[in-house]
């Protein structure tokens, strides 16, 4: 592997700043980052995962025996975006210029430990993520994965990040060694309508995503006694009073809090906040994320069609090979975003809560379901698991996980679930998946879906 010369300077930075970390924050570990969160704030990471733990069960005096697994997962942790890196480098000198009374020590020595050229990608915790993931499918369902690596299939979204994600949890899930090397690694096909369907629809786009009266309560909220009076306090920590951080400012002072406190388990920067600004932050984000990416509008989860044809289309292609005792695909792995997996939520009906989020009802939503931070972390995922417990097509059940834990369904209530009914529920989303009409997309766009 060649080193950038970046890459180097930030192996240096982290190597000497995590040296000097004297303890932790006390929000280190708190699920209130939104999808900022990492993913083993929510797992435990040292859980030991008995092997073949996940690969049988019992079901009406039956054992049934787990025969496919078709995962969803986001990325892995990353560095911020050029915005964020870009607004922190002009922030600081501004920080720098105040009185001397006024100015935070750390400033002094604070250097941005984000290169510009590693803006949005994978970063060596998302890297650990993802193959620590791998690893734990692979003692999960060992029976089934492990002879099994010509039998998986990998997709990913065109974005860097899900790409080296897919070739981490790899390494993970075929009992390798974790390196930089791709070279042994299958390359995941690349799928934008499946797995960033909400970019590749015309009236997704008009309607919500560039509609500001779509979103209304997250601005609402912004303008709101709780989020202003947040404002006002984290910025006269950070200036003293001197001046008033913009909104983007202070987004920026988060989220570097955050991905620093995530990365190296203390930042200077969570210093300005108290845990309720974190809080009020936490909501605001989630305010976004509810209407633009889930339960705010019917055609956020109306466009995950093309998830649910492929997923389902594979279940039933390894139930006929199994009975005909073919060979077939074991394991599907697709690498996506927060935006793949919060549609996907909201078409199943998960994580809903029995009032919408608004921007006046922050206090009732303290203790509310639909916490980004919890459902849609770093590395979050969700996976159907196939069981067989007989030889009739009736048998077969399906049981899925949410981030590794066993969550119900609410098409059919349980904890195990008929396929045939579940199937029969989603009847609309497989057969009927009409994404280009939905979308109003002039040109089609399925055919070239697939592109490598």
């Amino acid at each position: 592997m060649v080193w950038s010369f970046s890459n180097m300077l930030l192996l240096v930075i982290c190597v000497s700043f995590a040296a000097s970390i004297q303890g932790s924050s006390s929000f280190y570990g708190k699920l209130i980052f939104g999808s900022k969160t990492p993913y083993f704030w929510e797992r435990d990471a040292n859980q030991t995962i008995g092997v073949d733990s996940g690969m049988t069960i019992t079901h009406n005096g039956k054992t049934c025996t787990a025969f496919y697994v078709d995962a969803l997962l986001r990325h892995g942790a990353r560095y911020p975006t050029s915005k964020y890196i870009a607004n922190m480098n002009s922030l600081v000198p501004k920080l720098r210029n105040l009185p001397r009374a006024a100015q935070h020590p750390f400033l002094n020595t604070w250097v941005n430990r984000f290169p510009l050229d590693l803006n949005g990608q994978l970063s060596f915790l998302g890297r650990q993520e993802q193959y620590s993931l791998g690893k734990r499918f692979l003692s999960r369902f060992h029976s089934l994965l492990h002879p099994a690596s010509d039998r998986f299939k990998y997709y990913a979204s065109y974005k860097k990040r899900t790409q080296d994600s897919s070739n981490y949890f790899q390494q993970g899930v075929t009992g390798r060694q974790m390196t930089d090397d791709f070279s042994n690694d299958t390359q995941p096909t690349i799928n934008n309508i499946m797995l960033r369907f909400y970019s590749n629809c015309h009236e997704y786009s008009i309607s919500v995503l560039n509609n500001h009266s779509a979103i209304a309560e997250y601005f609402k909220f912004q303008r709101g006694p709780e989020f202003t009076a947040m404002m006002k306090a984290v910025s006269d920590r950070v200036t003293a009073g001197h001046f008033n951080l913009t909104f983007s400012e202070l987004m920026t002072v988060h989220q570097y809090c955050t991905v620093e406190l995530g990365m190296f388990k203390s930042s200077d920067w969570c210093s300005f906040f108290t845990e309720e600004d974190i809080e009020v932050i936490d909501y605001e984000h989630d305010l976004y994320n509810y209407w633009l990416k889930s339960y705010g509008h019917a055609i956020n989860s109306e466009i995950t069609c093309p998830m649910f044809v492929d997923v389902f289309g594979n279940i039933d292609k390894a139930i006929q090979a199994d009975r005909e005792g073919q060979s077939y695909t074991v394991g599907t792995f697709r690498f996506g975003h927060a935006e793949t997996l919060l549609p996907i939520y909201s078409a199943l009906s998960l994580f809903h809560d029995s009032t919408p989020l608004l921007a006046s009802n922050y206090n009732a939503h303290r203790n509310r379901t639909y916490r980004t931070s919890k459902i849609a972390p770093f590395s979050g995922n969700i996976y159907p698991v196939l069981y067989k417990c007989g030889d009739e097509l009736g048998d077969i059940y399906l049981k899925m996980f949410v981030n590794e834990v066993e969550t119900p369904l609410p098409a059919c209530g349980l904890k195990l679930c008929p396929y045939y009914l579940l199937k029969s529920e989603y009847s609309d989303a497989i057969n009927n998946c009409r994404f280009d009409v939905l979308c109003h997309n002039i040109h089609s766009t399925m055919p070239s879906a697939v592109v490598g």
